[in-house]
């Protein structure tokens, strides 16, 4: 039965490294305005905007192409909800 775990599965493999993904949830736990952003709270579309902007240059060239939705996906596996904020 452990043999059949073991089989390739189809798709592709992704793409997007671990330190990348870590770079993301680190920048959902900073303030957008600390980065010179009027928005008090990050929203996905704006994550994945900067991440495709600023990602590249830290040395995560994988962000180049990060949609909103993978960022969703990448937030929720920390279970980190940026636009959530309690006062």
């Amino acid at each position: 039965m452990a043999a059949l775990d073991e089989r390739p599965r189809p798709g592709k493999e992704p793409t997007i490294t671990v330190e990348a993904k870590t770079w993301v949830v680190a920048l959902a736990c900073r303030k957008p305005k600390d980065l010179g952003y009027p928005h008090e709270v990050w929203t996905t579309r704006l994550l994945a905007e900067h991440a495709r902007e600023h990602g590249p240059r830290q040395g995560h060239a994988c962000l180049s192409g990060l949609v909103q939705g993978t960022v969703c996906k990448i937030l929720d596996a920390q279970e980190v909800k940026p636009h959530k904020v309690r006062y």
